[in-house]
């Protein structure tokens, strides 16, 4: 199934169609009032400046760009419930109603639906080493582990193997740089010294939840941006 913008977002005419004239529901998911599509979470997290840094900007204006609504860390609606995408580079700490992702994980309806992008980052520094010891305390929840490592070192340039999945279908080039590994999950991509998985995805038994964990950041459009297209529209398009 493939999320569509509510019907009354994409009438050229600008004018505000209410539900009751037929539409069917203008939101993107049951239930929800006010809901926006994607959630750009720069922050908890040892994002990085400098052209290497994952760009938020860059990744703004991707989605936008697809037709979706997206907010950032300093301007979400302070609901989690509004989003059904959540992009997360270098986690380091539990963000705002993560209680909502640990139920939704776990199959209680109360919790969190959606699919959340997060990632650990290289071995290299203390800072980045902190991310690979946060994501690891979510094996529980993610069910994807991070081996800490440095394979590849560099900005981007690597471009790894595109595994057969949902979320690949039609990628072109999967670039990364300095990553750890992964472990656990269905691989999306492994390295070219090695051929070792560093990015992967896992919806637990029983979940709401869309887990694609990864050992590197520069890949969410890091290094001027670099990103393959249609594996960043396929995190939206694809059935959770």
């Amino acid at each position: 199934m493939v999320r569509r913008k509510p019907i009354w977002k994409r009438l050229t005419s600008g004018l505000y169609v209410p539900p009751l004239l037929g539409l069917g529901n203008p939101w993107p998911c049951s239930g929800c009032c006010g809901s926006t599509d994607v959630l750009l979470w720069w922050t908890n997290c040892e994002c990085g400046v400098g052209s290497a840094a994952p760009n938020q900007a860059a990744a703004k204006t991707f989605y936008e760009t697809l037709g979706l609504s997206v907010d950032t860390n300093s301007d979400w609606t302070e609901n989690i419930d509004d989003y059904q995408l959540i992009l997360w580079p270098a986690s380091t700490s539990d963000p705002p109603r993560w209680s909502a992702i640990d139920d939704g994980a776990a199959g209680d309806p109360s919790g969190w639906s959606g699919r959340i992008v997060m990632s650990a980052e290289h071995n290299l520094f203390a800072a980045q080493r902190a991310s690979i010891t946060y994501v690891n305390t979510k094996v529980g929840t993610t069910g994807i582990t991070i081996v800490g490592d440095n394979i590849d070192a560099g900005c981007l340039g690597w471009e790894g193997s595109i595994e057969v999945d949902d979320l690949t279908a039609g990628a072109t080039v999967m670039e990364y740089a300095g990553t750890s590994q992964t472990s656990g999950g269905t691989v999306l991509s492994k390295t070219a010294t090695g051929a070792l998985p560093w990015l992967a995805r896992n919806k637990p038994s029983g979940s709401t939840i869309d887990f694609v964990v990864s050992g590197d950041s520069n890949y969410m459009f890091g290094c001027s941006g670099a990103h393959d297209a249609n594996f960043f529209e396929n995190l939206w398009t694809v059935s959770i």
